[in-house]
């Protein structure tokens, strides 16, 4: 049977439907595998953190969820000043959706276990990173094939100076297969996405990274670093990757290496507006593992650089838009449909949790961009080829 907690509810009560829980952690601390709580909409106030170690299974997920058509919100403000987690994951096959979690002394989620899914969630003023994926020190607790999908990361900062909080990270000690699919960070103090030192190789699949590190609480101090998409950090290698994802208005780089002497790949992202550059995969005095492949990419100065910079041996840069189209003839916004950055930025998701169903970012009609991309395997187009940037054409 199903758990049921709500705002206006009892931990002494039985967890019905008529009688449901005051606290998410109560019923999380009694839910097993292959069993469902129900967060009815509303605020939740806590001050402890929310520990979910049991292990499932693919078949018997534990699920923790909105009721549907009912917005929960767990609002952990009060814990500022600590080092608290609102939601720790030690467990495996955990399945969270529709959440949306309010100041967090540290990260909103932290998941160290496996098979773990995040979805439809939102992290808002968190005082460290939101979305995070970190193991411990033994290569058997590192946590692998954890999934954050459709969610949102939103202004973390870790005052004065912001240099830590991300939107979304996975850092340090990962196995294999982890993957942020149809995500935004919006406005965090340090980057959009740090894979700092994360030497698991990740996916990073059709997200967007919006005006990190730039000052919206006018710190004194500040200093985030403001990087759109980080992937590496100390030197530390995994070939990573980044696909059809936006990348716009942040403070630095729009897609930067940060010292990952591992060859990754970046196909068919979008950056402009970023004062950094577009794309930094240049290692300076490093030897390269392998080669990076960089496929269908476009880039754009707008207010900020459209530099690009690829290192290492014989990288693989096919059919990029710098490639083929220079000088004057280069990308330029007038190449897409819809550019409303503050719009795109502020706009509600799907019903189903997917990205804004919309034309931005989408090649103009009669576009240069259409079906001048190189086909790359496991992907899927409209037309003879796939388009330049992140999404297709509409099939007009």
């Amino acid at each position: 049977a199903a758990y049921y907690v709500a705002p206006t509810g009892d931990d002494a009560a039985a967890g019905t439907k008529a009688a449901p829980f005051a606290t998410i952690k109560k019923a999380a601390e009694l839910a097993q595998p292959g069993q469902l709580v129900y967060l009815r909409g509303g605020t939740y106030l806590a001050t402890t953190k929310i520990g979910l170690t049991r292990t499932g299974t693919a078949a018997t997920p534990i699920r923790i969820r909105a009721y549907p058509g009912e917005h929960p919100v767990l609002d952990v403000s009060a814990t500022a000043g600590t080092s608290q987690d609102a939601i720790s994951i030690s467990g495996s096959f955990y399945h969270i959706y529709g959440l949306e979690i309010i100041g967090s002394a540290h990260n909103s989620v932290k998941i160290s276990g496996n098979d773990n899914t995040i979805e439809n969630c939102v992290s808002r003023a968190a005082r460290n990173t939101g979305f995070h994926i970190t193991g411990g020190t033994a290569a058997t607790t590192y946590p692998a094939r954890n999934l954050y999908l459709n969610c949102d990361s939103i202004r973390s900062f870790d005052a004065p100076i912001g240099g830590n909080a991300d939107g979304f990270s996975a850092k340090w000690n990962l196995g294999p297969g982890n993957v942020f699919r149809g995500c935004r960070a919006i406005e965090n103090s340090d980057d959009g996405w740090d894979l700092w030192m994360g030497d698991g190789s990740v996916l990073i699949e059709n997200c967007r990274a919006i005006r990190n590190g730039i000052n919206v609480w006018a710190s004194a101090t500040f200093d985030g670093n403001g990087q759109g998409f980080k992937l590496g950090g100390n030197n530390v290698g995994a070939p990573h990757r980044l696909v059809r994802s936006l990348s716009w208005g942040n403070r630095s780089y729009g897609i930067d290496q940060n010292n990952n002497p591992t060859g990754l790949t970046v196909d068919q992202n979008v950056c402009w507006d970023n004062p950094g550059g577009a794309l930094n995969l240049n290692h300076v005095g490093v030897t390269l593992v392998g080669k990076h492949t960089v496929r269908n990419n476009v880039a754009i100065a707008g207010t900020g650089s459209a530099t690009v910079s690829v290192g290492g041996t014989a990288p693989v840069l096919q059919n990029n838009a710098w490639q083929l189209f220079t000088g004057t003839s280069a990308a330029k916004l007038t190449d897409f449909i819809d550019t409303d950055a503050t719009a795109a930025m502020n706009a509600a998701r799907r019903a189903d949790g997917g990205l804004p169903e919309d034309f931005f970012m989408r090649p103009v009609f009669g576009s240069r961009f259409i079906d001048r991309g190189v086909a790359i395997t496991g992907d899927t187009w409209l037309g003879t080829a796939p388009d330049l940037g992140a999404y297709e054409a509409p099939a007009w």
